[in-house]
């Protein structure tokens, strides 16, 4: 419950957040153009609070990164991709 009430009140415009791609096995960079709305008929209905973003072609590949830096990312992404 407390990631969803920081996702949709702590997450503003213009923040930029990091997405991990399992299949590239890569962080993905955007930025928050719109901050948190609630539509379930949009994506997938069952996760209707969304966030719209531009896609800012910024990555970071997770094997050149170190460990510490994996364990941190690891605890905070939104595994979404």
């Amino acid at each position: 419950m407390n990631q969803v009430w920081r996702f949709s009140r702590e997450i503003q415009s213009g923040d930029r957040i990091i997405s991990y791609s399992k299949d590239k096995r890569e962080y993905i960079i955007e930025k928050v153009i719109e901050p948190h709305f609630f539509n379930k008929s949009i994506g997938n209905p069952d996760y209707p609070n969304t966030l719209k973003v531009n896609w800012e072609n910024k990555t970071v590949e997770r094997d050149n990164l170190s460990q510490a830096a994996k364990n941190s990312l690891g605890s905070v992404c939104f595994n979404s991709l």
